[in-house]
């Protein structure tokens, strides 16, 4: 069998997965043709290393998010700016020196078209910022669309006519389990309950506005298996099936770094194999409801390894991983580096694309597709090389999940 290929034996048939490809093959123990085509090893790595290329080095869209603040009206448990070596002293800029930043990375890369992802902190604690963002940009001949990624409790109300502006795609909101636990992972600054204002907020976004929203879960043993599905069951209550089957698509996170305690959520501490598990449930449970969901199979590179994805700190510094904003690890160049030197800013840029390698257990691992090396911000916080995940993967595609992802592909959707 070839390079990369996940083979699942299921009673009278066999699954074939190419984790490279992504590509599926179902077919049936008594049929002639049981085997995966096969291809020679040192085929399937150039062939790996001419996609990841492909896909490194497109620049038919720019994707900046515009981390626009630090500043949050939640103190969630496991929040990723509290991590370690996050620097976050440095004073936000203009907008208008933001704009301009983003028009000298779109004479850098020169994209087919670009899109902007409002991000913090809490990004609609800056209605302003927004406001000005959008009239300078929205007439671009290249822009395509604005995003926000939001813990969902709003408190300007003038938020909703931007939320309704014609290029508004997506909005991205956290809840994390049924109210009580939410509150408890998730919990307001002035002690009022977070849920329901996300509640409230959604109920204003479904009325004045035709963004989607995207329902974006951080999974652990904690919210997972029956208070998943609680969650849910609370949604269908307030909302209905129809509501959220037409204007939700649901998205299962994992957690930084889980088997020692994430960031700082404590307590929690979970095997690979558990976390698997879990996440099927997690997945099954929003299928069964006849919800849509982000691809839950196939994996897509992270912003780390993609020259497209930007994200931008408060102070206009560029990063290449949004968890890493403000940790000067994963900083490209400053502001003032990159307007006022093209060449400085293209010459460090190359030294973090080109700087991922493989040892020789990942090179020989099956899940090197999908994994690459594991995430490049959970081996800065466990001071390791790499972070490998193959226990959790190796539960995961021996579990059902190829075979729900085929039957119901028409609700899956690919971010």
């Amino acid at each position: 069998m070839s390079r990369f290929v996940v083979k699942i034996d299921k009673y009278d048939k066999i699954i074939y997965y190419d984790l490279l490809m992504r590509e599926i093959k179902i077919v049936n123990k008594n049929s002639l043709n049981t085997k995966f085509e096969s291809y020679d090893s040192d085929e399937r790595i150039a062939l790996m290393n001419y996609i990841n290329n492909k896909i490194k080095y497109s620049n038919d869209t720019l994707s900046i998010t515009d981390a626009i603040t630090y500043d949050c009206n939640l103190s969630c448990v496991y929040c990723m700016q509290n991590g370690p070596k996050i620097d976050k002293t440095q004073l936000e800029i203009e907008t208008v020196k933001k704009v301009e930043l983003y028009r000298k990375l779109l004479s850098i890369f020169n994209p087919k078209s670009f899109i902007i992802t409002f991000f913090g902190g809490e990004p609609s604690l800056k209605i302003d910022y927004l406001q000005q963002v959008l009239e300078q940009i929205e007439s671009e001949e290249k822009f395509k669309q604005f995003n926000i990624i939001s813990n969902g409790n709003f408190v300007f109300d003038d938020l909703f006519s931007i939320l309704n502006h014609r290029k508004f795609g997506v909005i991205q909101l956290t809840l994390d389990g049924p109210r009580e636990l939410h509150n408890a992972r998730r919990p307001r600054k002035d002690g009022a309950s977070s849920w329901d204002r996300i509640m409230d907020n959604m109920s204003k976004i479904f009325c004045y506005s035709n963004s989607t929203v995207v329902i974006h879960t951080v999974l652990d043993e904690t919210n997972s298996n029956f208070y998943y599905k609680k969650m849910l069951d609370e949604l269908v209550e307030i909302f209905g099936v129809k509501v959220l089957s037409e204007r939700v698509i649901f998205n299962i996170g994992l957690l930084t770094n889980p088997e020692n305690g994430g960031l700082s959520l404590k307590g929690i501490n979970i095997c690979q194999k558990e976390y698997a598990e879990k996440y099927v449930e997690a997945v099954k449970s929003v299928i069964n409801f006849g919800f849509r969901i982000i691809d839950f199979l196939n994996v897509w590179p992270c912003t780390y390894k993609k020259e497209s994805d930007l994200v931008l700190a408060p102070n206009g510094d560029v990063y290449n991983c949004i968890s890493g904003i403000g940790v000067s690890n994963f900083k490209i160049a400053n502001y003032e580096e990159i307007m006022s030197s093209e060449e400085i800013f293209i010459k460090k840029y190359a030294n973090f694309l080109e700087s991922i390698s493989h040892d020789k257990t990942c090179m020989s691992c099956t899940f090197l597709p999908i994994c690459d090396g594991g995430c490049k911000y959970n081996s800065f916080l466990k001071q390791t090389p790499k972070d490998c995940w193959k226990e959790f993967l190796e539960t995961l595609y021996s579990s059902d999940l190829i075979e729900l992802y085929v039957l119901n592909q028409e609700r899956v959707i690919v971010p």
